[in-house]
């Protein structure tokens, strides 16, 4: 069998404490084929620059270092990086990440035996910042699924596992100016199926300096409605529309409670508003109720952690 290459696109802004780790990480992938390394640095004003420079100097021919001459975006400096890539497939990794032997070659084996899948994730640790672990990222899920899987579960696979093929990196090209991973997954999952491995062959780091979650929460947010309207607009899925709105509402509610904001809650519901087109009375009261149970639980959580 001819192993194909594969291109790792590794997206860094000020990572100094965790590039060389990750980079680390990718050389030392035992793959049958070839591994191209692009490392877009996003004009990084630590010293991720030297250590990456330092890196391509030691491992001459293995790394591309493509240092950007002022800072585009997380989302403009991954799609230049794609634009760039070579290999007959391509993955993602975020620069305060790092993987685990045979991830990459774990994941050409899946395509393999799923051949109708279009793109292969795999499960994370959850770490904090100074390496405390806190778990695993998701519980068992299929080997493979669909489009329809995927809205109704919510944002739940990691980027910095996602390996698919070099043909469709127009989903990723085709982003608007900003996005978040969910609106590449959801590109994926209009071509066909994402394939899924159990086993946790990423460590991902919870709430790094770097975070756009941590950071740009609100943003996230807004970014995620419209991946929804987006994948609705776009593709016959009416038998989930309530439940997928029903959900989000839940998670706002939960997170209203949680933050004690009225307000939060209130912005929210006219964001909603406008954008639900249909069975908002259903949606907007099942969702309450539904995100009040998950604050409950929450809470009954933290008081069992407590005792």
């Amino acid at each position: 069998m001819n192993w194909p290459k594969v291109s790792v696109c590794i997206s860094t802004y000020n990572h100094e404490m965790y590039i060389r780790n990750c980079v680390a990480s990718v050389l030392a992938q035992e793959l049958e084929g070839d591994v191209e390394i692009i490392v877009g640095n996003d004009h990084s004003i630590d010293g991720t620059t030297q250590i990456i420079n330092e890196l391509e100097a030691k491992y001459p021919g293995r790394i591309r270092h493509v240092c950007r001459e002022k800072n585009i975006g997380a989302c403009e400096n991954l799609k230049q990086m794609v634009i760039e890539a070579q290999g007959e497939f391509i993955a993602h990794l975020d620069g305060d990440d790092f993987w685990g032997p045979g991830k990459l070659q774990a994941q050409l084996n899946h395509f393999y035996a799923y051949p109708d899948c279009v793109a292969c994730f795999t499960n994370a640790w959850t770490i904090e910042a100074d390496y405390r672990p806190i778990g695993v990222f998701n519980n068992t899920l299929p080997n493979e699924f669909d489009l329809r899987f995927l809205l109704l579960k919510g944002n739940f696979l990691n980027h910095s596992s996602l390996v698919y093929y070099s043909k469709y990196k127009r989903c990723i090209l085709d982003c608007p100016q900003f996005f978040i991973d969910y609106h590449v997954s959801v590109n994926l999952a209009m071509l066909g199926h994402l394939g899924y491995i159990n086993a946790p062959y990423v460590t991902y780091r919870h709430n790094s300096s770097q975070s756009m979650i941590r950071n740009e929460n609100q943003k996230v947010r807004a970014l995620y409605l419209n991946v929804l309207s987006y994948a609705f607009r776009n593709n016959d899925l009416n038998d989930i529309y309530e439940v997928v709105y029903q959900d989000l509402w839940a998670r706002i509610v939960k997170d209203s409670i949680g933050l004690k904001s009225v307000r939060f809650l209130a912005y929210w519901f006219r964001r909603l508003y406008v954008e639900i087109n249909r069975k908002r009375i259903k949606i907007f009261v099942v969702g309450f109720f539904l995100g009040l149970a998950k604050a409950n639980v929450g809470v009954f959580r933290r008081l069992c952690r407590a005792l």
